[in-house]
């Protein structure tokens, strides 16, 4: 049989592959399964509530410091998930309150201006794991619209953008990809901008995913961001170049 070198780095592929996926199956699902547990008679639900009402009552404190002027989010993996939970919990937390101006009182949430997400799985759990154990599609219909999304405060005001959400993801990266689902399918300028990187030059289905925190492009736009409130809804324009970069995701 004639050897090929086509053959050999195909089946090195499939080994890093399956190397990725069984880390994967080891370490997330289970952590996921838990998290979308929605039904609140469900064991599980109580530590998805614990780790929820954490995430919000960590947002409510900075909200409510005296220092605080503005607040940037910057999320990984499963824990994109958790934030943007938190978030849209923090919107609901308002609305109550406050509904002729949930944005402002009494949590100001217009201080929470870029979410940054890097190897988000929002997309996959959304099409993948959420199960609603109802055979009534008006059960699922108010799920979803308790929850929310991006429609909504914090994300958006007056039906315009609040939060610049940018999400960083990797092909390599067999938890990251596009995230669609939390776009309002009602107003067509409240979306994620996806920007597509690469980790490496050679896909490593078991390593691209701990390994945004050293892409330079990722850190350079978290450092302007963080110091110069670069790409604000609320300040500035986005500028040329970055525009470009979003572009290509």
């Amino acid at each position: 049989m004639e050897f090929k070198w086509t053959t050999f780095l195909g089946v090195l592929f499939l080994i890093g592959t399956f190397s990725g996926l069984a880390y994967f199956v080891k370490n997330y699902l289970g952590d996921v399964q838990l998290w979308t547990t929605y039904e609140q008679t469900n064991a599980k639900h109580q530590k998805r509530r614990e780790i929820l009402n954490r995430g919000t009552e960590m947002l409510k404190h900075l909200l409510q410091h005296p220092d605080c002027e503005r607040i940037v989010i910057v999320a990984h993996s499963l824990g994109t998930a958790i934030a943007m939970d938190s978030l849209l919990q923090v919107g609901r937390y308002n609305r109550v309150r406050n509904p002729e101006s949930p944005i402002k009182a009494p949590l100001p949430l217009e201080r929470i201006q870029h979410f940054i997400t890097l190897g988000s799985p929002i997309d996959k759990i959304h099409y993948f794991f959420e199960n609603y154990q109802s055979r009534y599609h008006r059960y699922v219909r108010v799920v979803e619209e308790i929850r929310g999304d991006i429609g909504e405060v914090p994300f958006a005001r007056n039906r315009k953008p609040n939060i610049h959400w940018i999400n960083f993801w990797d092909q390599g990266d067999i938890i990251s990809g596009r995230l669609t689902s939390p776009s309002n399918g009602l107003l067509a300028d409240l979306r994620v901008d996806n920007v597509h990187v690469a980790n490496y030059t050679f896909p490593e289905p078991s390593q691209s995913h701990l390994r945004y925190y050293r892409h330079r492009e990722i850190i350079k736009t978290l450092y302007e961001i963080i110091l110069f409130n670069k790409y604000s809804f609320n300040y500035a324009p986005l500028i040329p170049k970055f525009i470009a970069i979003l572009n290509k995701g």
